[in-house]
């Protein structure tokens, strides 16, 4: 499995289980960072440069639930945009240019 499915479906995991503790330490946003994240990031730059082609993926991955279907847990509109931003972000990470991934990572977190 592609590291980014195997990201998202950790993610369904956490939502499903309505877990907001392991989801916020989940996403992680600065080093140290486990192997797994840099693999992530090498996989959005070379497989998913397509913005709209990476939006697609995650609402396959992260199916929206509608308000019948709340209490099972799942994905929102507002989340699966954060989702792809933060994406956008670990695609866009350059932790040599510290500068630029701070100007990144505000306008992730506004």
């Amino acid at each position: 499995m592609a590291v980014l499915d195997e990201f998202l479906s950790s993610i369904l995991k956490f939502l499903k289980a309505k877990d907001a503790v392991q989801l916020q330490s989940f996403l992680q946003v600065e080093p140290p960072l486990p192997a797994e994240y840099l693999q992530l990031s090498q996989e959005l730059r070379s497989s998913w440069s397509d913005s709209k082609r990476l939006e697609q993926h995650i609402e396959k991955l992260l199916p929206f639930n509608d308000d019948d279907r709340a209490d099972e847990g799942g994905s929102w509109p507002g989340f699966l945009v954060f989702i792809q931003e933060y994406l956008e972000f670990w695609k866009d990470a350059d932790f040599d240019d510290l500068v630029s991934t701070h100007v990144k990572l505000s306008s992730l977190i506004v």
